[in-house]
């Protein structure tokens, strides 16, 4: 037991650090669903109605992210796409690499350092699975018989 709870615990952590990751780097989708999800509990919707409306906004806005990104011919347009999907998750990565940092380093100037590597690296990875979603001519461009 005394061998067990050490290794669970560092399981726990680790999944808890993977789960805040994985959310930061959908901020975007997850703060519109949030906030949609709020707006119809004031409203007097309930509970159910409103993480109903919360889910289908964040696949809302992460679907036309995508189907946006993907059939847009301007590669600027497509950069303004992909800068504002992964602008939200620099930040969402950065909040959550300063407080993990917090509970383990003590300076003050090195959990900074550390709160923005993890925020490069949350918004990288943001980025990446935005730029992931395969243009409208690539995927022509797949299909067998072209």
């Amino acid at each position: 037991m005394v061998v067990l709870a050490p290794l669970l615990l560092i399981g726990g952590i680790v999944l808890f650090c993977w789960l805040i990751f994985s959310v930061a780097i959908y901020a975007l989708p997850v703060m519109s669903g949030i906030a949609v999800m709020f707006w119809a509990i004031e409203q007097g919707s309930g509970a159910v109605i409103g993480i109903v409306a919360s889910l289908l906004s964040g696949g809302l806005v992460l679907a036309l992210a995508q189907a946006l990104f993907a059939h847009a011919h301007s590669v600027r347009l497509r950069f303004a796409v992909a800068l504002v999907f992964a602008a939200p998750a620099v930040v969402a990565g950065y909040g959550a690499t300063l407080g993990l940092s917090q509970l383990v380093v003590a300076s003050p100037g090195l959990q900074t350092a550390i709160a923005i590597i993890g925020a490069v690296m949350v918004g990288g990875a943001a980025w990446g699975r935005i730029v992931a979603t395969p243009s409208a001519g690539a995927r022509q461009r797949m299909t067998p018989g072209n």
